[in-house]
């Protein structure tokens, strides 16, 4: 499996653990997936950050990069949601470098420290 996407009942968390080098058909299973498990954070929660996991993500083609680049803009209007990326590749954390540039979203080598800081309090959603 190229992703993995897990939510929980206790917690407006969605995390996901993206692997491997992935087609446009996988990306596009990969939106319909994540936008269901998103689906029920926002009817619960009203609002969710996400631990995305990208230590096994390939550096992906540039139909692949362009869809994440146009995700980004769609993310950006949504600042109440955090993003944390975790990867401890230099490659991968350039390419999370190209796709990130706000305040709510951040790169972290490890899934502990990620966790650490979606779990301090947000500027933009007091918790």
């Amino acid at each position: 499996m190229f992703y993995e996407i897990e939510t929980f009942d206790d917690s407006p968390l969605l995390r996901i653990v993206m692997r491997g080098y992935w087609t446009m058909a996988t990306f596009s299973d990969f939106m319909r997936d994540c936008g269901e498990a998103i689906q029920r954070l926002m009817a619960r929660y009203g609002r969710f950050d996400m631990l995305s996991s990208c230590d096994d993500f390939a550096i992906q083609g540039p139909d692949v990069s362009a869809a994440f680049e146009q995700l980004k803009q769609q993310a950006a209007e949504t600042p109440q949601n955090r993003l944390a990326i975790v990867t401890s590749k230099a490659l991968g954390k350039m390419q999370a470098e190209r796709l990130l540039g706000n305040s709510h979203s951040k790169i972290f080598s490890t899934e502990a420290a990620a966790l650490a800081w979606l779990a301090s309090p947000s500027p933009t959603n007091a918790r």
